[in-house]
């Protein structure tokens, strides 16, 4: 996997691009972590059993169809450069000689969009409309339930959501037995 900016090599940005060189079929092999556009999750109805109301809203902002074009780019120049050049045979897809606008196009149709998601359990204090939970995780206004996952990260991290959830839950482990 490769981690880089968006911006090219001399960008003063933070990695908000991971190449991942493998995919198992037809699609853009780049994750972009801190995109600009925001989903949303609603509860449909009072029934449990209803599933939620899902809108991932991928690629809503144009900055963000941007940044995956300029990451391609960029991938390509890797992919191109001396040490890697031998291993690479040819692009299939979505083919070297294609304009800007069909990389977006292939961006829109990729087939393998990578979505961390989170802040849909709002963390905030008690009394505030939104807040669902504490800063330790506690629901408010239920004794002894707490939520402790990528959904009470109020901002996406610039690496796989997993790694992070997995330090909360160790953190929050501390700190509700008493380190035991």
């Amino acid at each position: 996997m490769l981690a880089f900016f968006s911006g090219g090599v001399d960008s003063a940005g933070e990695v908000d691009l991971h190449a991942v060189l493998i995919t198992p079929e037809p699609g853009v092999p780049l994750v972009l972590h801190r995109p600009y556009w925001l989903g949303s999750m609603e509860i449909a109805s009072r029934d449990p059993q209803d599933p939620p109301r899902i809108r991932l809203g991928l690629f809503d902002h144009p900055d963000d169809l941007n940044r995956m074009v300029a990451g391609i780019r960029e991938t390509r120049k890797i992919m191109e450069s001396g040490p890697l050049e031998k291993f690479i045979r040819a692009e299939t897809w979505p083919g070297p000689e294609v304009t800007d606008d069909d990389l977006v196009r292939a961006v829109l149709e990729g087939k393998n969009p990578c979505c961390h998601a989170v802040g849909t359990c709002a963390m905030g204090g008690e009394g505030i409309p939104a807040a669902v939970v504490d800063q330790s995780g506690k629901v408010h206004g239920v004794d002894g339930l707490y939520v402790i996952d990528a959904s009470i990260m109020p901002d996406i991290s610039a690496e796989p959501t997993d790694t992070t959830v997995m330090m909360m839950a160790e953190r929050y482990a501390d700190e509700l037995c008493g380190g035991a």
